[in-house]
């Protein structure tokens, strides 16, 4: 692993700890008890769809703390992936798996700006199954 930059130590250990949460509850995800009758069937469904949403939450953090890891080894990690100006100190406290500035992320979120896949940096980290830099 390529040493991290001094000023982004603070942000590593914050993501690290993040990254083993979300590992654990990836890995402790369990099946729902089977229904008895038709109002646990109802309550089943819902359980289902909101543990999907919920995975899908967890499967995007997961991806952007991988790439924020990889942007800190590569020395951008305070760089926003899409305009280049750099990330304030403050939002990187506040969202240390961000790659984007405020305006970006703002962008983003209007749907005026492609998604954060389209900026991944190409790295067999970002694919494995842990979460957790090798």
């Amino acid at each position: 692993m390529k040493k991290i930059d001094v000023r982004f130590q603070k942000y590593h250990t914050t993501l690290s700890a993040k990254a083993k949460e979300l590992d654990l509850r990836i890995d402790g995800l369990g099946e729902p008890l089977p229904p008895h009758d038709q109002g646990d069937l109802a309550n089943g469904s819902v359980a289902k769809e909101m543990a999907a949403a919920f995975q899908d939450i967890r499967t995007k953090l997961a991806f952007l703390i991988r790439l924020a890891i990889e942007r800190m080894q590569q020395g951008v990690y305070d760089t926003c992936l899409n305009c280049e100006e750099e990330i304030p100190p403050r939002r990187l406290e506040a969202v240390p798996w961000t790659p984007f500035c405020a305006a970006c992320q703002d962008r983003l979120d209007k749907g005026k700006l492609a998604d954060y896949h389209q900026y991944a940096l190409p790295s067999p980290a970002l694919n494995s199954r842990s979460i957790l830099p090798s």
